[in-house]
């Protein structure tokens, strides 16, 4: 029957989780012991050290009791928690399978899935505050119950999903991509898991789910059929919410407008425009002309100045030439001497007239 098919699958599973805390209790301990006993080696090698008048050894030793020391009380502290956890008492097969008849009288036909070994309920049709959110499957993971310090064994499955407009991945206010917020309950259904109590485990989980706590809501129910804009107030649909990159706000389409420069998506309180073109300019994208101070995109300016200060730069300088120019100076000419002038006399050399 799948009924003891369970039971002895659940029964090996709280025996291994208990195992796993015994070894993590004996590393806990080995680890004590281990820096206990490091504190009294440096403890030793310090007398040692000062007999023979070696204070650089003594400093080192010292210092490493010191580091053992503040690492004592720590792990002490862990090995106390693990001590003073009660251990949990093993139920026997009569036991779980009370469990079982008690879920199928007062939560349900209970499912049993060998091939995922999954034990499932389904629930009533959950309705909170006119919201209506639909059924949902509990499904536990019996052959993931020795891993339940590491994860949860368990998924809550809507099965005719409901989400919030925001996110389909809220398919109620507490649960979110099939994991449930435990909130304030979670300590009590580890503890009932670890007992084999599946009747008060699945009795938490319908109560949580049947229960709306704004607080802890992923989403809350007055968002759940869509946001408000920040601007106009209108409800905003998934599909229609646009984001503000400057405030993170949502938005309708309408009361957004993009960057003419990088296309990003920005509120009319976030974004500015071009002094010169007027084209929509926010704060990441915006020149600053340096000779009038204007705001201005990257099209509008060159060389730090806007297309104004470039117009008025040209036109002064066309309307107001140089009155004083420059005079050109010649260009330096050959010196031209008359005929023999600055020529030396040769003489007439000997037997020459």
């Amino acid at each position: 029957m799948d009924s003891i098919y369970f039971a002895n699958l659940l029964l090996g599973q709280i025996q291994k989780q208990q195992s796993r805390e015994y070894q993590d209790l004996l590393n806990q301990t080995h680890k004590l012991q281990c820096r206990f006993e490091e504190f009294i080696t440096q403890n030793r090698l310090m007398e040692k050290a000062i007999t023979r008048q070696w204070m650089a050894a003594a400093y080192r030793c010292r210092h490493r009791m010191d580091v053992a020391a503040h690492d004592i009380p720590w792990m002490l502290s862990n090995v106390r928690q693990s001590l003073d956890r009660r251990e949990q008492k093993l139920p026997t097969m009569t036991d779980i399978l009370a469990e079982f008849d008690q879920i199928a009288e007062e939560l349900g036909e209970i499912s049993f899935d060998r091939k995922n070994h999954c034990l499932s309920i389904q629930t009533d049709p959950i309705t909170l505050e006119d919201v209506f959110l639909g059924d949902f499957k509990i499904g536990l993971y019996v052959d993931q119950l020795f891993e339940l310090a590491r994860r949860r064994p368990y998924e809550i499955i809507a099965l005719n999903p409901h989400p919030a407009q925001t996110s389909s991945e809220v398919t109620h206010p507490h649960v979110t991509g099939r994991v449930l917020c435990e909130g304030d309950g979670a300590a009590a259904i580890r503890n009932a898991l670890l007992q084999g109590r599946l009747f008060d485990f699945f009795n938490m989980v319908v109560r949580i789910l049947n229960t709306y706590n704004p607080g802890s809501a992923y989403i809350l129910l007055t968002d759940w059929e869509g946001g408000t804009c920040s601007d106009c107030g209108g409800q905003v649909y998934e599909v229609d919410r646009y984001v503000c990159n400057q405030c993170d706000q949502d938005f309708c389409e309408n009361c957004t407008t993009v960057c003419s420069i990088c296309e990003g998506t920005f509120c009319y309180a976030c974004i500015g425009k071009c002094d010169c073109c007027e084209a929509p300019l926010c704060k990441y994208c915006v020149k600053k002309c340096k000779q009038c101070g204007a705001l201005c995109c990257v099209h509008c300016i060159e060389n730090d100045l806007c297309t104004s200060c470039q117009q008025e730069n040209d036109h002064e300088n066309k309307s107001n030439p140089d009155p004083n120019p420059s005079e050109s100076i010649p260009t330096p000419q050959p010196a031209v001497f008359p005929d023999g002038l600055g020529q030396a006399a040769v003489l007439p050399g000997p037997g020459q007239p």
